[in-house]
């Protein structure tokens, strides 16, 4: 009993901790401009996000992997299974990456869709109405500027018109990426309050607490800036999704609790956190190259600025890794 309220404890101390550091980029987002006079990202917020993508890149290789290789071995040697053999948790790791792929590309497709046939309708529209100028062309040839001049105004008016369901489409598809990876990020945090909750000594269950909020803070902070990021505008959501997330650890800490508690096959609780660790291994990796680092690759500009900038954010966890594993 005295351990469950040291483990309540530390759980509460990890939600303070990763509440304020997520809520801090979106709070610096909304008091300093984002974008230049030209519509790209100010260079501050394009290092911090390459940052953060090296905090994900450092914590799916030098924390997730481990322990997937770690807990894989554990349960090999349990049920005495033979060395080699087809490697399951790296298979059930790109399952994770690529059911998030074509979770995104199917959502895309469906908002692109609609944005197809919006604009498909514009575009006959007119095409009806330059038919129709034609035919009066013919017979008026007087009043042609005239009417020049009207087709000018209704062909800027219908772009206008269909570049609305475009930024709605877009903010849409930015929206439903920003929920997505919010998703992975919250399943990843209970896996990580699940390690809390299972150990049973208090100085374990204390050198845990310390490495993982230090983990957890540098993690918060790049999981605010990138959702801060993608729907700027959306303080209320935005806010309530941070404080979801942060509430993550704390929760799994508490399952961790029930599952020692509980009378459960040991082997069986392993694999079930096992397949769970290697899902959101996969789902970080698709969040860190596809979503991360190669958007802010994209615009040429200051790549090597952005490089270090990355192996900076890699450099920050792998020196945490580092000290908590000398402790």
């Amino acid at each position: 009993m005295e351990n469950f309220y040291l483990q309540l404890f530390c759980g509460l101390a990890i939600w303070v901790f990763t509440t304020v550091a997520a809520l801090a980029p979106h709070t610096m987002i909304r008091c300093f401009k984002m974008e230049d006079t030209d519509g790209k990202p100010k260079m501050w917020l394009s290092l911090l996000l390459c940052l953060s993508g090296g905090v994900f890149l450092s914590t799916c290789f030098l924390d997730i992997l481990p322990e997937i290789e770690k807990g894989y071995g554990e349960i090999k040697k349990t049920l005495e299974m033979p060395e080699g053999g087809f490697p399951w948790p790296h298979l059930t790791l790109c399952l994770g990456f690529f059911f998030v792929y074509l979770l995104e590309e199917v959502c895309s497709k469906y908002y692109h869709k609609e944005e197809e046939g919006i604009g498909h309708s514009h575009e006959l529209n007119l095409d009806a109405h330059r038919i129709e100028q034609n035919k009066r062309s013919t017979v008026f040839d007087q009043e042609e500027a005239s009417h020049q001049l009207f087709a000018d105004n209704i062909e800027n008016e219908s772009e206008g018109t269909a570049d609305s369901p475009r930024k709605k489409c877009k903010k849409s598809d930015a929206y439903f990426k920003a929920l997505t990876f919010a998703i992975i990020m919250c399943f990843h945090s209970v896996l990580e309050g699940v390690a809390l909750g299972v150990k049973n000594g208090t100085s374990e269950i204390v050198v845990l607490f310390l490495s993982l909020t230090l983990h957890k803070v540098i993690e918060a902070f790049a999981v605010g800036l990138q959702i801060s990021k993608t729907i700027e505008k959306r303080t209320t959501t935005t806010t309530l999704v941070l404080v979801l997330y942060a509430s993550m650890t704390p929760l799994g800490a508490l399952l961790g609790g029930g599952l020692k508690a509980i009378d459960i096959n040991a082997i069986h609780r392993d694999i079930a956190v096992l397949i769970l660790e290697c899902l959101a291994a996969g789902t970080f990796i698709y969040i860190t190259f596809l979503e991360v680092i190669s958007h802010e690759r994209a615009p040429k500009d200051n790549n090597l600025l952005k490089l270090l900038a990355v192996f900076a954010g890699f450099a920050l966890i792998a020196g945490i890794q580092l000290a908590t594993q000398a402790v």
